[in-house]
């Protein structure tokens, strides 16, 4: 086919079933770039309807993952609580290598202390985050009142904590960043929280040393177990089955195909049902004005609706293409497609694309209602006051 027939501008009809160039890029399968800015005309003066950009693509894709991904989802949780300790005077950093009676003796302490966390480090090997906060949750159930446990890595590493017990009383949490918080005191050794506390009463502060014995940090960094699972993610399936979701979640607009010429104007003048004023009360548009958006800008593109997968269709815009972009006024040509053989998925569009010569577009319900398409194919252009569909047969002269 020949160049006449790609002349294309970017889409504003491709919106969120939009087929745009990340998708291509992960099948090697488009050869048009799809997320250009339309340089000629935003159809949202047109069909009313605001369009996400391509650009968003991406990042709506690793929306996706994190709420259906477990381990990205984990990490969500995790960073949602970077100011949990905003109230809290007093840190008592724990483990499970605690002796049984040890760790029995730390959470009582501190549960007595209301503005007192206990904190860990991770988790016990193998266990998911969703268990973990069950755990948590259940070993604090078992005293009255419950003590605040905390999960939180950045602690440990932000207090240098290599050994547990250690309790750490901090200073009063800054307005501008509670995170920046100076520690007062802090001891190792003991786990009732109150015995620093009274130190401090008293005027001591800085690192009183250890007093009584130590054991190892038995929990690995809960952030360095969730960059290990993030780094065991298959993203390249991750990107397959996205691809996958595409075409199964797709659903196509089936209309039927024109058996005989028909044309006509769709009127897209919209009536103002009230008075629009500005801010001291001047009326800028009257009631009973009639705006037609066609006046301030002018649409100066075919659109041309089809089923690919009617290869009559398909041989009769072959034949009428060229017609078609060289008529008066149009200045570019978009193809807009209602259907995508779904088995096929990605490989029924490169054909299609690769057939025209330029990237093809989904139909979607908005653009069938405002254009009032009934028929394939379709043929949308302006006659500068109004819309004009054509439904082309055998034979159609434009």
């Amino acid at each position: 086919m020949s160049s006449e027939h790609s002349q294309l501008i970017d889409n504003p009809f491709a919106g969120e079933r939009a087929l745009v160039q990340s998708d291509q890029d992960w099948i090697d399968s488009a050869q048009e770039n799809l997320s250009r800015e339309s340089s000629a005309f935003d159809f949202s003066d047109i069909t009313g309807t605001d369009r996400a950009g391509a650009q968003a693509e991406a990042q709506a894709f690793f929306d996706q993952l994190k709420d259906t991904d477990q381990t990205l989802k984990d990490m969500k949780a995790s960073r949602a609580k970077s100011d949990a300790y905003r109230e809290v005077k007093t840190l008592v950093f724990a483990s499970l290598s605690l002796d049984g009676q040890g760790l029995d003796d730390l959470l009582e302490a501190a549960s007595q202390m209301p503005e007192t966390a206990v904190v860990f480090r991770g988790l016990p090997d193998g266990m998911k985050f969703s268990e973990g906060i069950a755990w948590l949750q259940q070993m604090a159930a078992q005293y009255d009142p419950m003590p605040n446990i905390m999960l939180d890595p950045t602690l440990f590493r932000r207090h240098n904590i290599q050994s547990v017990p250690t309790i750490v009383m901090l200073d009063a949490p800054s307005s501008n960043d509670s995170a920046k918080r100076a520690e007062v005191a802090r001891v190792a050794g003991l786990t009732d929280p109150h015995w620093l506390a009274e130190r401090v009463e008293r005027g001591q502060g800085g690192d009183l040393g250890n007093k009584g014995p130590l054991a190892p940090v038995e929990e690995r960094d809960l952030i360095e177990v969730m960059q290990e699972r993030v780094m065991a993610i298959d993203w390249e399936a991750k990107k397959e089955q996205a691809i996958e979701r595409f075409w199964s979640n797709q659903n196509f607009l089936w209309l039927p195909t024109a058996n005989q010429p028909r044309t006509r104007r769709i009127d897209p003048r919209v009536y103002v049902t009230e008075d629009i004023t500005d801010a001291e009360g001047q009326v800028l548009v009257a009631q009973g004005t009639y705006i037609n958006p066609l006046d301030l800008r002018p649409f100066t593109q075919a659109v041309v609706v089809f089923d690919p997968l009617d290869r009559k269709q398909v041989e009769l815009l072959d034949e009428m293409l060229p017609e078609i972009a060289k008529r008066e006024g149009v200045q570019s040509t978009t193809l807009i497609a209602t259907q995508f053989d779904s088995l096929d998925g990605w490989d029924s569009y490169r054909s299609v694309t690769d057939h025209f010569e330029a990237p093809v577009y989904l139909l979607t319900p908005d653009i069938v209602q405002r254009f009032e398409i009934e028929r394939l194919p379709s043929v949308i252009t302006s006659d500068g006051k109004a819309f004009v569909v054509e439904e082309l047969t055998k034979g159609s002269r434009p």
